[in-house]
């Protein structure tokens, strides 16, 4: 907890045991992180190591150990899955992080979501400028290379003096993505990652694509829904690829799902009220006239269910 991660990995401790005297962990393993929320195929094995004070990321792949590091996936939508050997390691804190100190405080403003967008979209440009690439400008009908498909804030590493570097780079599309569609997805990453939000100042409950539209006009990006359901139909693509799973259910409902923004206290707070109104109700019933009245049939009917 001194590091700010005990949430974060209350759930990700693996006991590793033996029945014989051996070493289980390579001398210098710091932490193990799984990909298993795929196919099989795609599954891997993510390794921190410590070696000469110096911290290394290195990858296994899971599925298929002699498949190739790039591997077309869907010939409807050409999809790249790319698992290099090893990656350096960045010391910071996720861009996403900024997303969500923002949205989980009472009081939040579409103004905030905005320039948090603005700023995202400024680091994108940063990013391609070092990949040695040339993006000039971020509009709505701007594209980005295919491999930023996974350059979403999760991904983003800031470090403490600002830099910004893309990590975990694993998926590929053949085809451009354009900057729109890039943001929608990873606004509707950002917002399924959420388990609270904060009441907004306006205090209006809100769906996930109202928010989405909203945070996009915030930041004076076009927001239509037919833009919307293009994006859909390629993310349900990419994701029966990726884990044999149709999400087309799930898109379904976001149009009147609404962004979590209780508490556990306030959920339990709801629950014992609607509780008490029940217990009132039955209380009522059971003190009403026909109630009374109807005594002599219940007691003659469980007298009937018994001898039977």
């Amino acid at each position: 907890f001194a590091n700010d991660l005990g949430l974060d990995v209350a759930n990700s401790f693996l006991v590793i045991a033996s029945p014989r005297k051996q070493t289980l962990v390579a001398a210098g393993d710091l932490a193990y992180h799984y990909s298993t929320t795929r196919l099989a195929e795609f599954c891997k094995e993510t390794i921190f190591s410590c070696k000469d004070e110096k911290i290394s990321v290195s990858y296994r792949r899971l599925g298929q150990v002699n498949a190739s590091a790039d591997q077309e996936i869907s010939p409807n939508l050409p999809l790249k899955y790319v698992c290099s050997d090893t990656d350096k390691y960045v010391l910071g804190k996720p861009l996403s992080q900024e997303f969500i100190n923002i949205v989980t405080k009472d009081g939040w403003t579409f103004e905030q979501v905005g320039q948090f967008v603005k700023r995202y979209l400024a680091i994108l440009v940063d990013i391609a400028k070092t990949d040695g690439l040339t993006v000039d400008q971020v509009s709505a009908v701007a594209v980005l290379p295919s491999q930023y498909i996974d350059c979403m804030p999760q991904n983003i590493m800031v470090d403490v003096l600002g830099k910004h570097t893309f990590i975990d780079r694993e998926w590929q599309l053949t085809a451009p993505i354009e900057t729109n569609h890039l943001v929608f997805r990873s606004l509707l990453f950002l917002c399924d990652a959420i388990t609270r939000f904060g009441r907004p100042a306006t205090g209006e409950s809100l769906t996930v694509y109202l928010f989405i539209e909203r945070a996009l006009k915030a930041a004076g990006l076009k927001a239509e829904l037919s833009d919307f359901d293009r994006y859909e139909m390629i993310e349900t693509k990419i994701q029966l690829a990726v884990s044999g799973i149709n999400v087309s259910a799930f898109f379904g409902m976001l149009n009147t799902r609404l962004l979590p923004m209780q508490t556990l206290h306030q959920i339990m707070i709801e629950r014992d009220i609607q509780l008490k109104q029940l217990n009132n109700r039955v209380a009522e019933l059971q003190n009403s006239t026909s109630w009374r009245m109807t005594k002599p049939i219940r007691y003659a009917s469980d007298c009937v269910r018994k001898i039977f």
